[in-house]
């Protein structure tokens, strides 16, 4: 839904930093590629705005440029923006300090091209250009034809034109409100403001006998808003510009509407999109950010070696018909008269668009759960089949894990009793050698202990890595972690406790290991780390799952920083393996508390 005049403002900055967020990566990214794909700048381009960052419109413009310059990797052009304030701004050596001002930046570093948004920027380049940027080509941008026209323009200048035309907004308001008999058209006192009013004068001279105009313009803000709260009836209002009023004071376009939509007792129309959610039922709309797309792609013409003498003006064609559905329905006019094609934003919907899905989902729901019911007894049946044969099978593994271990046994005494038997013999050899005065055969000896020993260690690892922990051979989970945590504590004055909650049960034999072996980790990290003098850990059997946790008082961590030491990193793998959830929490001083859940999907059932 569209807000205020305020809000509207905030989503379109947001909206222009979430893509210059977006191109920044997506540039870093393919930066850090290796390959001759990779693009190479293909210039520079300067941006002169007449007015300050903050019109909307100035930045619906930029936008439009920076996407069609660099909407993909294929393009690397550099942007260089300037904003001239000329609105607010009337100094009268301003424009010779700007001059002054650019020369001394772009002395040494000149732009590739110059574009000149709106016929302020133009003016001033057209006067200073060939001294600030010699033979640097233009482009125009946002100039009704007829102002282009009008300046007689040197073969180094193109563009892209605005068609600044008022009437297909009239047009418009007749269409929804066919019983008005007066349009009163707003204007400012700036050089800009009459500028554009001789521009709808001219245009509207044409079809001055289909409705009475009225020309506001010269007037201060409160002058304005006074005569514009007091309208005859059936009397619509055109906002063209109001740059200044008669007292000298600037204003953003948004602000003037706004007041003026609060204000007037007419409703209020619009000819560009750069104002919209301000109050104004709406108009047929210039799109700012079409008119910045066609200048930049006119700007890449350019750069890409064609000259702005084989580039005629061109008109840009991006406007449509938006209006507010909230102000269409504060002035009671009927959708009925909404013409085809138009755009209607913040409409509530109808019932049946609102609730049309919710009926359709009622109906699919019903059909999927009887689908699921009949899915839940076809499994309960193929369950039970794999239970009965689970228990039958239950011997034969039993039977062949008894075979891998007498295997395993005897591999180990096949390899290990031999290798440190050999370790033994080297090292007496390299005992007598260095008393009998042989310092080298010694350390020949000894290097030769040295490799039996890693040999020997290496078979030891290949052949305990199968093996299940000796606690939970002759013990459940319950006793094992409980004598884990006693003959680790032992001999220290580390106070620890164990508790069970819950019934005890069995479950799976892989996870019972993972659960020994994650608590003797988080054992030793509290041992050797934390600096605690107390130590719990809780063993709880939940109807839906089994959860260790651990928790002492030492000194705790920052959980800003990362502390995923080898430990704590072998421990999330171990609960990622049994698709369990592991919780930490800590901070610095006041202890930490560790908590391994796993759900109710791998208990076994006894």
């Amino acid at each position: 839904m569209r807000q205020d005049c305020g809000h509207s403002i905030e989503k379109r900055r947001s909206a222009s930093t979430s893509g210059a967020l977006l191109v920044g990566f997506l540039v870093l990214y393919w930066a850090a590629q290796a390959g001759t794909g990779q693009a190479e700048s293909t210039g520079t381009v300067l941006v002169l705005y007449d007015g300050g960052r903050e019109f909307a419109g100035i930045q619906l413009i930029d936008r439009g440029i920076e996407s069609a310059m660099n909407g993909s990797l294929s393009n690397r052009v550099a942007i260089l923006r300037e904003y001239m304030d000329l609105t607010r701004i009337r100094s009268t050596n301003y424009e010779h300090v700007l001059r002054s001002f650019y020369r001394a930046k772009y002395s040494s570093n000149a732009p590739d091209v110059v574009v000149a948004v709106r016929g302020r920027a133009l003016d001033f380049l057209l006067k200073a250009g060939h001294e600030l940027f010699p033979g640097v080509p233009l482009v125009s941008c946002g100039m009704d034809l007829r102002q282009i026209n009008a300046r007689k323009l040197p073969p180094t200048v193109t563009g892209i034109s605005l068609e600044v035309t008022y009437w297909p907004t009239v047009a418009l308001a007749l269409t929804l409100q066919p019983d008005t008999e007066e349009v009163v058209f707003v204007h400012g006192a700036s050089a800009s403001d009459h500028a554009l009013e001789a521009l709808v004068r001219d245009e509207l001279h044409d079809h001055a006998q289909r409705v009475k105009c009225t020309y506001l313009s010269g007037l201060s803000i409160d002058e304005l808003l006074q005569k514009l709260s007091s309208l005859p009836s059936r009397t619509v209002i055109q906002f063209v510009s109001f740059a200044q009023d008669s007292q000298g004071r600037s204003f953003i376009p948004n602000e003037v509407i706004g007041r003026i939509c609060r204000t007037a007792n007419a409703p209020v129309y619009i000819n560009s999109d750069d104002v919209l959610d301000c109050g104004a039922v709406g108009g047929d709309l210039i799109s700012f950010e079409g008119l910045g797309t066609d200048t930049g792609r006119h700007a890449l013409r350019i750069l890409a070696g064609e000259t702005p003498a084989s580039i005629p003006f061109a008109a840009s064609a991006a406007r449509a018909k938006i209006l507010d559905a909230r102000q269409l329905a504060r002035w009671r006019i009927p959708y009925a008269r909404v013409p085809v094609g138009a755009v209607v934003l913040n409409r509530a919907p109808t019932l049946w668009e609102e609730y049309h899905w919710r009926i359709v989902g009622g109906l699919s729901l019903i059909v999927l759960q009887s689908a699921l019911i009949a899915l839940l007894l076809l499994q309960r049946k193929h369950r039970r089949a794999a239970e009965e044969n689970l228990r039958l099978s239950d011997h034969h593994k039993q039977t062949a894990v008894l075979e891998e271990r007498n295997r395993m046994a005897r591999d180990m005494h096949d390899t290990l009793a031999q290798g440190f038997t050999g370790v033994i013999v080297q090292l007496e050899a390299a005992k007598n050698a260095f008393a009998n005065g042989s310092p080298a055969e010694g350390e020949e000896h000894n290097r030769r202990a040295r490799d039996l020993a890693r040999q020997s260690l290496g078979e030891a690892r290949r052949s305990i890595k199968a093996l299940r922990p000796q606690a939970l051979e002759n013990s459940d989970l319950c006793v094992a972690l409980d004598g884990a945590m006693k003959l680790m504590t032992a001999g220290t004055s580390l106070r620890a406790e164990f508790t069970v909650r819950g019934q005890p049960r069995a479950i799976m034999q892989l996870h019972e290991e993972n659960l020994l072996r994650i608590h003797q980790e988080l054992l030793t990290n509290a041992i050797k780390h934390s600096g605690a003098t107390k130590i719990k850990a809780t063993l709880s059997f939940e109807k839906a799952s089994v959860c260790l946790e651990v928790q002492d008082d030492g000194t705790g961590f920052d959980m800003a920083r990362k502390h995923d030491g080898f430990g704590l990193l072998g421990i999330r793998e171990r609960v990622d393996q049994m698709d369990g959830e592991i919780t930490v929490e800590s901070s610095v001083g006041k202890g930490t508390r560790i908590a391994v859940v796993l759900p109710n999907l791998h208990v076994a059932t006894p």
